[in-house]
């Protein structure tokens, strides 16, 4: 980890990817666990794949897009700069999104702001996981989720 603020960081001792680093093993934590603990029993290969549903890159667009008209201006600053480091990506705009979403959770869990993660994440998601999964299901297979100027069936991050 860094010890020295970064210049893209406003003060911050961590940089956009490195805040989307933790953050991409936070939400996907997250997500883990309330599949864990709202699925019926199942066998882990199938909480598998429904995380991979939940965490590539479309699903976070659909995620970022539920709570960002929550979000204060020192977390959009924060999701704007994930996205700004990721837009050199050849993955396009489903990159730079997801990477934006990451940015911010990272933000929130490195700075110890754990109440207002889990705030936003129960919101990120949908309270009924199974109209989730059946959605980005639905989506994965038309290509719907991607942002605006984004080509349909693009492949964003896989997670």
């Amino acid at each position: 980890m860094a010890s020295t603020v970064s210049p893209e960081g406003g003060g911050l001792p961590w940089s956009a990817q490195e805040l989307a680093y933790i953050g991409d093993a936070v939400y996907e934590l997250y997500v883990r666990r309330r599949l864990l603990t709202e699925s019926p029993p199942t066998r882990p290969r199938v909480l598998h794949q429904h995380a991979v549903n939940l965490v590539r890159g479309e699903a976070q667009v659909k995620a970022l897009r539920r709570i960002e008209s929550r979000l204060t201006p020192e977390e959009r600053d924060i999701v704007r700069r994930g996205r700004n480091a990721a837009s050199g990506s050849s993955q396009g705009a489903v990159r730079a999104y997801s990477t934006g979403f990451e940015a911010l959770v990272g933000f929130l869990y490195l700075t110890g702001q754990r109440e207002r993660l889990q705030e936003l994440l129960r919101e990120a998601l949908p309270p009924n996981l199974h109209e989730a999964l059946q959605e980005e299901s639905a989506a994965g297979e038309m290509g719907e989720s991607a942002p605006p100027g984004r080509a349909a069936g693009s492949r964003g991050k896989e997670g």
